[in-house]
């Protein structure tokens, strides 16, 4: 099934997604031999995804540790606002750079927690420091792999890649150009 509907152009070793009829976003099951698929949920509308608003907390968070990812996450804020006005929160791109977000949210919330004993630390300090870290380096990651994805969708001929491209180029402000 595709989001939940029958899906005809299989054969017994594959399936067939013809780009002119595979939904944007689709959920695909597949059920063997004379098994039915499992049930599913249907996919989200394309306008589906959520607003977000960026953790201020979090940013400032970041900012102490590292700078970098600070700004990225700002873009790409930017971005998902402009994604999610197109109608398009629930493409994987939004869904990546909804998790990037969600990250940095978390880096926000444990900080928080540290402060207020809710977490307590870990005993030697050089593993409280590398977890501490890592989690940073997880939102700079995505943030990082994200923005790589998007740069190259500028030469593609896919409509929906440039739209996307158009919309992470307008993102970029004076200063980083």
């Amino acid at each position: 099934t595709v989001n939940g509907q029958p899906w005809r152009p299989f054969e017994p070793a594959s399936v067939f997604l013809p780009d002119d009829r595979t939904p944007q976003v689709a959920r695909v099951s597949f059920g063997l031999g004379t098994s039915p698929p499992p049930d599913q949920e249907p996919a989200p509308a394309q306008a589906a995804g959520e607003r977000l608003t960026l953790d201020e907390q979090a940013l400032a968070v970041l900012a102490g540790l590292d700078p970098k990812p600070k700004a990225d996450l700002e873009r790409i804020s930017r971005w998902y606002d402009r994604v999610y006005d197109a109608g398009l929160g629930a493409c994987y791109e939004a869904r990546h750079a909804k998790l990037a977000l969600d990250c940095a949210a978390t880096v926000g919330q444990r900080r928080q927690m540290q402060q207020e004993g809710k977490l307590k630390p870990l005993a030697d300090p050089a593993s409280q420091a590398a977890a501490d870290r890592s989690y940073v380096d997880t939102v700079a990651k995505l943030a990082r792999g994200l923005h790589a994805v998007l740069d190259s969708y500028v030469k593609s001929d896919d409509p929906h890649k440039q739209r996307l491209a158009d919309l992470w180029q307008s993102t970029e402000t004076a200063a980083q150009r």
